[in-house]
């Protein structure tokens, strides 16, 4: 087959131009993988049914994932699905290979299976016919959705040409439909820190963050008054205990939340509400604080990458599969019922110890960042962007169905 002129065209497929902060460090941590092995001769194109924000917020080539002329609403739903069959032919027809860059894309929670799932699941299949390599990096999975979902789930499994997890439950989750257990961990634990800048001044009292979350996304719409108060409860708690705290939030959609649960407590001069736009900036605020109350995945994720004890008020079990390797998966709870009370003893009992707890994520961390560089080599070579993996990484990586899907140098499996 005639190589391809011109840079290597690297499509990266999922749920950006949404300012979910998660989703966006997972992009980040792809194209600075493409940027350090490639250079100008990779161009990523991200394709997402966000394109026009995606470009203006980062200058790069995006399109449509989906068939924008396509009708959606009602019964057309059905007709729109079926458009984009063809729509994503073209689209992977004008790559030279596609790659799913993290996130929680296929777990099962509010989320419909013929949305995001189905979406990737269709272009694992089209890469695949089209013979095109299809990396699945780190996806988050669970087993929460029903036959529908976990069909998607098998199908972008058996049509990877390599595909590892973010947790070991998300591993899981998908080696029903993996040709070979899924490695982890997140691709975002080994993005290079932020430079500091951001972080509190010096104070008397020890700094602590608490995540909060747009809560009738993940439960009916008439709880979200009984999470605000009791975050606003456990608030106070850790004022009373001796700490100052400061609000952050992983998603532009939880702003108001933020904001609401601000105005519930009566102590301005120890509460604020940090403005951040990126797990970037989170980190940078995270600097000097003495541990973490993490709702969203990648705020807790944050906080490992810190150093920063961290307690977590989960909406799915993937933060407490997250503390089970870099923390105490004593201190996951659930975000629909925890107790403010024994949160806030968890949370000062952690700065207490922050010190030592910092060192056990750190020697954690440095094991998974190890895992990552491996993890690193084998998609450069399976994407042409390095030489031939070392010989003793053949057997896992480029067995004869791999090469049959795009596991050799592009050059070969371009047309």
């Amino acid at each position: 087959m005639p190589v391809r002129e011109g840079a290597v065209r690297v499509g990266l497929l999922g749920q950006f131009g949404y300012c979910n902060f998660g989703n966006e460090a997972s992009l980040d941590a792809v194209l600075d993988l493409l940027h350090r092995h490639g250079g100008p001769a990779v161009r990523p194109v991200v394709l997402t049914d966000a394109p026009d924000h995606v470009r203006a917020e980062r200058g790069i080539e995006a399109v449509p994932a989906s068939d924008r002329s396509a009708v959606r609403t009602g019964w057309r739903r059905v007709a729109a699905k079926l458009a984009d069959i063809p729509h994503a032919w073209r689209v992977v027809g004008g790559l030279d290979a596609v790659v799913v860059p993290g996130t929680g894309i296929l777990e099962g929670h509010a989320v419909s299976p013929f949305g995001p799932p189905f979406q990737i699941a269709l272009y694992g299949v089209v890469a695949r016919v089209r013979r095109r390599p299809y990396l699945v990096l780190s996806v988050g999975a669970d087993r929460r959705g029903g036959r529908a979902h976990r069909l998607m789930q098998r199908t972008v499994a058996r049509t990877a040409t390599y595909l590892s997890a973010r947790d070991a439950g998300s591993a899981d989750a998908l080696a029903a439909g993996a040709r070979r257990p899924p490695e982890v961990p997140d691709l975002v634990l080994g993005l290079p820190l932020p430079e500091p800048g951001d972080g509190p001044g010096p104070g008397d009292r020890p700094l602590v963050a608490v995540g909060v979350v747009r809560y009738d996304w993940y439960a009916p719409a008439d709880e979200r008054d009984d999470y605000a108060d009791r975050t606003a409860r456990l608030t106070r708690e850790l004022v009373r205990g001796g700490v100052d705290v400061v609000l952050v939030v992983g998603d532009g959609a939880d702003d108001s939340t933020a904001q609401d649960v601000a105005a519930r407590i009566d102590a301005p001069d120890h509460v604020h509400v940090a403005a951040v736009g990126s797990v970037a900036e989170l980190e940078r605020r995270l600097v000097g604080c003495r541990a973490m109350v993490a709702v969203r995945y990648h705020n807790l994720v944050g906080a490992i990458r810190t150093r920063v004890p961290v307690v977590s008020l989960g909406y799915g079990p993937k933060q407490r599969w997250l503390l089970e390797r870099f923390g105490d998966p004593g201190r996951a709870h659930d975000v629909r019922r925890f107790d403010p009370q024994v949160v806030a003893r968890q949370v000062l009992a952690a700065v207490a110890d922050a010190d030592a707890d910092g060192v056990r994520t750190a020697r954690a961390l440095a094991a998974a960042q190890a895992t990552l560089a491996v993890q690193e080599r084998r998609v450069a070579a399976l994407l042409g962007l390095a030489g031939p993996v070392a010989p003793a990484l053949d057997a896992e990586v480029l067995d004869a169905e791999d090469l049959d899907v795009g596991a050799a140098p592009l050059a070969e499996v371009t047309e």
